[in-house]
């Protein structure tokens, strides 16, 4: 079973990307999260297979060392994989490549088959509006999402295990307040 460790957001940047997640659904473009209860996140990490209890555990207790943070999502990227993949880029931090490197480590300690998209220094922090996209529909797509205003603050207050194959959030831990 595949696993992915995402940070999802405050209520209100929540509600601001699941509109722009609603926008591309709206000319027929694909979104497939929009009927799940995956919230619009950004991936830390993902796995072929998970030591599951004891990760959770460790996760949990990760949480609480980490503080909740602003992030700022600054422009419009793509990947150009089989899956043509919109997003919003986000700005890399000092404490957002510190926490990405620190889960990593803890997380290759519990995950077998991890993706190498999401190791240290390959990485590319985003969060993902539409994927599936055919080269025709790349357009549109830029068009829609570049319609927000950057850059757009966004507030990580959760660290969440999610069953990829299912799209389904499993546990979600808070981060610590300030």
């Amino acid at each position: 079973m595949q696993y992915a460790i995402i940070l999802t957001f405050d209520k209100e940047s929540n509600s601001l990307l699941r509109a722009v997640w609603q926008s591309i659904v709206d000319v027929g473009l694909p979104q497939p999260l929009i009927d799940t209860n995956v919230r619009p996140h950004m991936t830390l990490g993902v796995c072929g297979s998970l030591n599951k209890e004891p990760f959770l555990i460790e996760l949990e207790e990760c949480a609480v060392k980490y503080l909740q943070f602003n992030i700022r999502l600054s422009s419009v990227g793509l990947f150009t994989t089989d899956q043509k993949v919109i997003y919003y880029c986000v700005t890399p931090t000092d404490y957002l490549i510190q926490l990405h490197r620190e889960f990593h480590n803890m997380f290759s300690n519990f995950a077998d088959g991890l993706w190498d998209y999401f190791h240290p220094g390959i990485w590319v922090p985003h969060v993902t509006i539409s994927e599936g996209l055919k080269t025709e529909q790349i357009s549109e797509a830029v068009e829609i999402v570049s319609q927000i205003d950057f850059p757009l603050v966004c507030r990580v207050e959760e660290i969440v295990l999610v069953d990829v194959k299912q799209l389904e959030e499993i546990n979600a831990y808070k981060l610590a307040g300030e």
